[in-house]
């Protein structure tokens, strides 16, 4: 799990620990900062932000299994990512989303 700032590590990882739960799942999560990504957005550098998150990603990727990008300001590098990882990319926009559409599809 990756964010830039602390405070989106423990909420983060403690819901995907509990939906893990919930299937009766163990799941073992690495929280990693990033927080020069997140100077360089402070500083008004978002292409800088970009970057350094993509190599941080790209670095953590090879001892990792799932990569979750725990901030919605980190969403948009999913595509380039997953190109350049071997292990997928999650965001919570697009989980957001899926778990949205499978609710609608249960309604009547």
């Amino acid at each position: 799990m990756v964010a830039t700032v602390t405070t989106t590590l423990d909420p983060t990882a403690r819901l995907v620990e509990e939906k893990a739960a919930e299937k009766g799942k163990r799941v073992s999560i690495k929280r990693t900062l990033c927080s020069s990504a997140f100077e360089a957005l402070l500083a008004g550098n978002p292409e800088e932000h970009d970057r350094l998150l993509s190599v941080y990603v790209e670095n953590l990727a090879k001892e990792a299994d799932v990569i979750v990008l725990a901030q919605v300001s980190m969403a948009k590098l999913a595509p380039r990512l997953a190109g350049r990882v071997a292990v997928p990319v999650l965001t919570s926009p697009n989980l957001a989303v899926d778990a949205v559409k499978r609710i609608i599809d249960t309604m009547p």
